[in-house]
């Protein structure tokens, strides 16, 4: 089955622990829909609530 959403953290920079990446893929179908922006919400607040981040980056290619 083909994956059409995936969102997660990578890169959890463990001797700060204050600072990850972001990353996320969308079949392109579904691009221009608004469902990353749901997606990442939830995903984000986690990060900073639950995870204790200062600094979340992303690379937007």
């Amino acid at each position: 089955m083909l994956n059409l959403l995936t969102c997660g953290f990578h890169c959890w920079y463990q001797e700060e622990r204050s600072r990850a990446e972001i990353g996320f893929e969308l079949a392109k179908g579904y691009w221009g829909k608004g469902i990353m922006l749901e997606a990442l919400e939830p995903v984000i607040d986690f990060g900073f609530t639950q995870m204790g981040l200062v600094i979340i980056e992303a690379t937007v290619e």
